[in-house]
């Protein structure tokens, strides 16, 4: 009975171990899907309030945007040091805001990941010139 109750528990937890597994997959998928909802468009003004109390950090436009929010909203301090390192994600100087802020062309798509407000422009094409 307890050689029974041993391999009983060995089973319990691998299973319990493909069940872990199978939440944080899922729990990673939902956490992408979530943040791919929460994404939206604005203008170079609307994120100056962020860039005020230092919480602004900017995407290059070449750079995988979901998966740079995936990274910092999972805490993954090796991936953003990465981006920060290439200069893949930086902190904007305020020239460079307010020269975004001239532009009535420009727009960004913008995310909220308290306490940082993640940002990237998107291409606009002017259509009236088409």
């Amino acid at each position: 009975m307890a050689e029974e109750m041993s391999e009983d528990s060995r089973l319990g937890r691998g299973t319990s171990q493909v069940i872990v597994a199978k939440l944080v997959a899922m729990s990673e998928q939902s956490l992408r899907e979530k943040i791919r909802s929460d994404i939206q468009a604005t203008v170079a003004a609307e994120l100056l309030p962020h860039h005020r109390r230092g919480a602004l950090l900017v995407v290059r436009s070449n750079v995988d945007f979901l998966e740079v929010a995936v990274a910092i909203a999972e805490d993954d301090a090796a991936k953003v040091q990465g981006y920060l390192k290439a200069g893949a994600v930086w902190k904007p100087e305020l020239a460079q805001l307010s020269d975004w802020c001239v532009d009535t062309q420009l727009r960004f798509q913008y995310v909220v990941l308290q306490p940082y407000v993640l940002a990237q422009v998107i291409v606009v094409v002017d259509k009236s010139h088409s």
